[in-house]
């Protein structure tokens, strides 16, 4: 509902308050949001089309699907520096902070030279309860002819592309840690700790029931 406010607001062009109830909820995806509406304004976008939206559950629904599938087809090229150990991989992200349980013992890394590899920060579908599981994310991966991604993959990510973990998390569901001590899985992940003040975080995600609608996947072409 929040939301539905904030695009009548925008809408309306009522700045000011569009400004203080954006900042509050979405923090620094504010102004991704205020960037896409301004497109589709430019588009077109009259009073009848922010009606819908914030209305028609079905023909909001549309769009998301249609923006998270133009999401799911960046591609982006990467070149995996084998001969690099994981603590240069991690050096040369330049990350502000980096969880402790990221070490080469948990997360070892096998190759050799150097391969270039296509990754894409994949958005599944997460269903009507807004989460989905390892299993799930994998099957909608591999339905779509790639791999998940890998730690060195991810690292690679970050180095090359440093802003894209600003505008959502992204784990790489091919490198899983199991932690003796307690049993649980992790995965490595990319995100921006701005709630915190950490910056640009190298984190460790708990494979639990499933994560949110917020997350991407790192998923490689095979």
């Amino acid at each position: 509902m929040f939301f539905s406010r904030l695009l009548r607001i925008v809408a309306s062009k009522k700045k000011g308050w569009c400004v203080m109830f954006g900042a509050l909820e979405f923090g620094d995806d504010f102004d991704l949001i205020c960037k896409a509406i301004n497109v589709l304004r430019t588009g077109g976008a009259n009073q009848e089309f922010w009606e819908a939206i914030a209305e028609a559950e079905a023909f909001a629904r549309k769009i998301v699907d249609f923006a998270k599938e133009s999401a799911n087809n960046q591609v982006f090229d990467l070149m995996i520096d084998y001969d690099r150990s994981l603590d240069e991989m991690v050096e040369a992200g330049r990350y502000d902070d980096v969880e402790k349980g990221i070490t080469k013992s948990h997360f070892p890394i096998k190759g050799s030279g150097q391969h270039a590899v296509s990754a894409v920060p994949f958005h599944p579908n997460f269903g009507r309860k807004g989460e989905i599981t390892l299993k799930g994310v994998t099957t909608e991966i591999r339905n779509r002819n790639y791999r998940p991604g890998r730690i060195e993959e991810l690292l690679a990510l970050g180095e090359n592309h440093p802003d894209l973990q600003n505008r959502f998390p992204i784990v790489a569901t091919g490198s899983i840690w199991r932690n003796r001590r307690d049993g649980v899985r992790r995965v490595p992940g990319l995100w921006n700790g701005h709630f915190s003040g950490a910056g640009r975080c190298l984190f460790l995600s708990t494979i639990t029931r499933g994560w949110g609608e917020q997350y991407r996947f790192l998923a490689v072409c095979n």
